[in-house]
């Protein structure tokens, strides 16, 4: 365990020292999740009863940084029927944008490049667009802000903007769950290396585990 700890009293001196400016994390976790690549050739497409029926009506549904599994979500989306729209959002890069696999192939009818301020201008822009809006959705990480704004400035279903901050702040989303009462990680957000001693001499589990994460 003292190993542990002074690994830890070293990573976060070493990060406070090159990045002063940035608070650290550090959050517990008592599980592990195994994420699934995303490079993965997409799957044979099915024939849904509706296809026909939502390619006639001209369904639409925007994907906001439609990269990683957000391309195969386009992609099925398209499968099925609906007419498919992406909006890149002034965050994502243009290595992001590239991050989908290489053999998926298909056609988006509108592309849409959203500017920092300029909501009104991409809500516009969508309205335009010749087809019934029935959804406003995220590809990637990089989108889950413009996706809220967008869906619930076009009156689509949405999670809404009130509490966009817990979907982005994993500190703050532990907080929320945990005051619904819900098991979650033991956690501190650390601005300095007092914080990091007082969580530290409050916290003794056997075996020492801890997460240090950039906030």
């Amino acid at each position: 365990r003292r190993e542990h700890l002074n690994a830890t009293r070293s990573l976060l001196a070493h990060a406070s020292s090159a990045h002063a400016h940035v608070s650290c994390e550090i959050r517990v976790k008592h599980t592990a999740a195994v994420m699934p690549s995303t490079h993965t050739t997409a799957p044979a497409s099915t024939e849904p009863v509706s296809k026909r029926a939502r390619a006639e009506a001209g369904e639409l549904v925007v994907v906001v940084d439609p990269c990683s599994s957000g391309a195969l979500l386009a992609y099925q989306l398209a499968q099925r029927g609906f007419k498919v729209a992406r909006v890149w959002s002034d965050v994502v890069g243009e290595d992001i944008k590239q991050h989908a696999p290489k053999e998926l192939k298909m056609d988006f009818v509108a592309t849409i490049d959203h500017v920092c301020g300029g909501v009104e201008q991409t809500v516009q822009a969508i309205r335009a667009l010749d087809y019934k809006l029935r959804d406003v959705i995220v590809g990637c990480e990089t989108g889950v802000l413009l996706a809220d704004i967008l869906s619930e400035a076009l009156g689509c279903r949405t999670n809404g903007t009130a509490l966009s901050n817990l979907r982005r702040d994993k500190f703050e989303q532990t907080e929320a769950v945990r005051a619904k009462g819900l098991p979650a990680a033991h956690q501190k957000l650390c601005r300095n290396m007092s914080d990091v001693e007082e969580f530290l001499a409050n916290y003794n589990p056997e075996p020492f585990k801890a997460v240090v994460k950039p906030n």
